[in-house]
């Protein structure tokens, strides 16, 4: 057996290493390359290739012999390797688990700071989905009908029209039922795990020209990006599985061609739903694309494997606080895993502030419109000694009314809903009778918000889609022989006298896209929000300045701990602060642990 392959070291700091991929007429031959050091600032840089690939399983059961000496490598990477090599001639690439010693802390610290200057000098981003399926080539025929249509349609328009798909549009472009086996392929190709991997966003953007390898299938990414942007714009998000349009939003979020609002905070975001095998690496793999980050000497801002994933995290988000108007990068943080989740050792200690990157949470949070609750008042950040310590000037507005929870999934049952809205018809008294609570409930379950992420404006078509809903669920009632609140039939007298016509579906879609596991909540000065689904009594709303939205907050002896971010209709323009006359010594300290 051939002796284990030995790193030599690198003689600078802008030095990397490349693969010279033997040739072979057999794709079973063994897989044999030359490992070369070069410098990237070299006039005579060879020519190269980047390969962007998920890891996979950790298990390195597959060997590369590089100079005759063996290296251990994943799965994934051989197959990627075995399918990119060349059948008569050498093949020169880049690929971290080979061309970096992953075992040198220090070393992967340094060459991950090269990243960018990696795929941008690369001639071409070699994408690897895996092995094909049986599933492949009908995804593929469907995405080639997807790009036909975005074509046709971009031909005559400048950008594509926004649309809610129905089974009678979707027959009408040409596409198949959402039954065939078309649809069902594509969602099992976005569900690859490659689609929701944390490092493509700066592999990909970065590339002069990007291919994508699906076993012996290939493909132009762009082909891929536009058929994403093609579905989403027309809103298949809504009858598509979520954990395939998941898959779908990242090439759109990588094939965006206008980078130039990158910003730490919005590619942070972009991290939520994202995988990597090292959780630092949620934060080391998008320091390469905003720019504060490329021009800043902050030391935090530096990708360093030596810290743990609390420092890093911990440092990012002090970092955000100190250096911008606002608290959003606070939404990234809730206190409590899904129940089937479970949290790491070096996580669990995490102070509640702080985003723990090992959860996936199925949360939605709310700074992606224009709210302003705290009425632009800079973030005011008090310094500690304590690290896990973030002390935040704010005002307390109110508290959680006593059992007043319902979760947003539970009303699609037609009694709890009708226990909702008379809930709201009794306790909603921060807002007038009839159509202006009705208002405040929609707008609320939708966080303010509509699928496109704007903000809820056109009041009377909204109003026709949760009053349509709401005749849906009377009817489903009326055959189980349930009676009817007359109350809430009075609520809708004034939407009979309209011409609206609502949709029950598209209303009961898009509060499930916006409202996730979340909870609609009343508060005790009688206003209506919607927040994490781990809120108790107790519980205060809190309006942090820089905050654009409000937060949930828990007493915990003498500090508090971050529940998370909410949804509190009627303050999210600033109306909580009105009587705020720039006296910080009116205003409360709250030291969140």
């Amino acid at each position: 057996m051939a002796t284990a392959y030995q790193y030599s070291l690198f003689p600078d700091t802008n030095s990397i290493r490349l693969i010279f991929l033997d040739e072979a007429a057999n794709i079973d031959d063994c897989l044999r390359c030359h490992l070369k050091i070069i410098s990237l600032d070299d006039d005579e840089l060879p020519e190269f290739e980047a390969i962007s690939y998920a890891w996979g399983d950790p298990i390195f059961s597959h060997q590369l012999l590089i100079d005759g000496q063996r290296l251990d490598i994943t799965l994934s990477l051989f197959s990627a390797l075995q399918r990119m090599r060349l059948p008569t001639a050498v093949r020169v690439l880049w690929a971290d688990a080979v061309c970096v010693n992953q075992r040198d802390i220090s070393e992967r610290s340094q060459q991950v700071q090269l990243m960018r200057k990696i795929y941008q000098g690369a001639s071409r981003v070699l994408v690897w989905l895996g092995p094909s399926g049986l599933e492949v080539p009908f995804a593929m025929n469907l995405i080639e009908k997807i790009n036909a249509l975005f074509d046709k349609e971009i031909a005559h328009n400048v950008d594509i029209k926004p649309e809610t798909v129905s089974a009678e549009q979707n027959a009408m472009w040409g596409l198949p039922t959402f039954d065939s086996l078309n649809w069902s392929s594509l969602v099992l190709l976005f569900s690859r795990s490659y689609f929701t991997r944390a490092w493509i966003v700066q592999e990909i953007r970065l590339s002069r020209s990007t291919l994508a390898f699906c076993g012996e299938y290939e493909m132009v990414w762009n082909s891929i990006v536009k058929a994403c942007y093609w579905l989403i714009t027309k809103s298949y998000q809504l009858v598509l599985p979520e954990e395939s349009t998941r898959g779908m939003f990242q090439p759109l979020i990588v094939g965006m061609t206008n980078h130039t609002e990158d910003s730490i905070k919005s590619l942070l975001f972009s991290m939520n739903y994202q995988n990597a095998t090292d959780p630092k690496d949620k934060v080391f793999s998008i320091l390469g694309l905003a720019a504060e980050a490329i021009e800043s000497k902050d030391t935090r801002l530096l990708p360093d494997y030596s810290k743990s994933t609390i420092q890093v995290y911990r440092d990012i988000i002090h970092y955000m606080i100190e250096t911008h108007p606002d608290l959003d990068i606070l939404s990234l943080a809730s206190i409590c895993p899904d129940p089937g989740q479970t949290l790491t050792d070096e996580t669990v200690n995490f102070p509640s502030w702080v985003a723990r990157p090992d959860l996936e949470t199925p949360l939605v949070t709310f700074p992606k419109v224009s709210h302003k609750t705290s009425s632009n008042v800079p973030p005011f950040l008090l310094p500690s000694l304590d690290e896990d310590a973030l002390i935040l000037r704010g005002i307390c507005f109110d508290s959680l009314a006593s059992d007043r929870r319902q979760g947003l999934q539970s009303i699609q049952d037609s009694e709890m809903f009708e226990t909702m809205w008379n809930n709201i018809a009794h306790e909603a008294i921060a807002y007038s009778q009839g159509k202006d609570r009705l208002w405040a409930l929609y707008v609320t379950l939708m966080g303010g918000r509509t699928v496109t992420s704007e903000y809820a404006a056109n009041t009377a078509s909204y109003l026709a889609d949760i009053w349509a809903y709401r005749k849906e669920l009377f009817e489903e009632a009326k055959m189980r022989r349930r009676t009817p609140s007359n109350r809430i039939e009075l609520w809708g007298e004034e939407l009979h006298a309209s011409d609206q016509t609502g949709s029950a579906t598209r209303f009961k879609n898009s509060m499930t896209r916006l409202s996730g596991n979340n909870v609609l909540f009343t508060t005790a000065k009688g206003y209506i929000g919607q927040g994490p689904p781990w809120m108790y009594d107790g519980d205060i709303i809190c309006i942090l300045f820089g905050g654009n939205v409000p937060y949930v907050l828990r007493p915990e002896g003498s500090h508090w701990r971050f529940i998370g971010d909410c949804y509190v209709y009627g303050i999210m323009q600033g109306e909580g602060l009105k009587d705020f006359n720039g006296d910080f010594s009116q205003t409360e300290i709250f030291e969140i642990r």
